[in-house]
């Protein structure tokens, strides 16, 4: 019997955004390297700089699933891009493959913002969440251990993406959408995406 596919994929409780790790995958791929070489060069030279091969096959897992079908000049964005380009197309990046975050976005971080309310509280997310057990099986299956866990890494990739102030505090921030990015995501139609980043409707 042929598996269903899951839609809340992504690996969302470990990682976070993966700056350092993402820029040296960018850059092999970059310089000619395959998938397959880029992997080994990585995990025999140990580029990622971690204490152990199964934490740099998990990041690996965690980038290509990011980089899936990302063209060249996004790639270069990450690559060669200041802070922010790298960051926000990093996060772009996280959009397409965590449909959570993404609709954390969608469904709560862009209402208060539209209702001027720039606080996120942990009740934020977990109504966020009882919601979805209504009508995800997926999530509904989720221990309370993998939902906190899950809300930590989500917390963390939206600080590390500017869209936060701290994990303590987290006051929503609007970091600048570049226009490098911005157009790009313009020739791909990526219209809600482009809402989500600017976090407007």
């Amino acid at each position: 019997m042929k598996k269903m596919k899951k839609k809340y994929t992504g690996n969302l409780t470990s990682g976070s955004l993966l700056i350092n790790q993402s820029i040296v995958v960018a850059g092999l791929l970059l310089n000619g390297f395959n998938e397959k070489e880029t992997r080994d060069k990585i995990i025999e030279d140990n580029l990622f700089q971690v204490s152990s091969e199964a934490t740099t096959k998990k990041y690996l897992s965690l980038i290509f699933l990011r980089y899936k079908h990302l063209p060249t000049d996004m790639l270069n964005f990450i690559n060669s891009g200041d802070e922010l380009l790298c960051r926000m197309t990093l996060f772009y990046c996280v959009l397409k493959t965590n449909t959570l975050i993404y609709e954390f976005f969608n469904e709560v971080i862009i209402d208060k913002v539209m209702l001027n309310d720039c606080q996120l509280k942990i009740l934020d997310w977990e109504l966020f969440i009882e919601n979805k057990i209504l009508t995800e099986s997926e999530i509904a299956g989720w221990s309370k251990i993998t939902q906190v866990n899950i809300r930590q890494v989500a917390i963390r990739i939206m600080k590390e993406a500017g869209f936060l102030e701290n994990v303590k505090n987290p006051q929503i921030l609007f970091p600048l959408l570049p226009y490098e990015l911005e157009e790009e995501l313009i020739k791909k139609s990526e219209h809600n995406i482009i809402s989500i980043l600017k976090l407007e409707r």
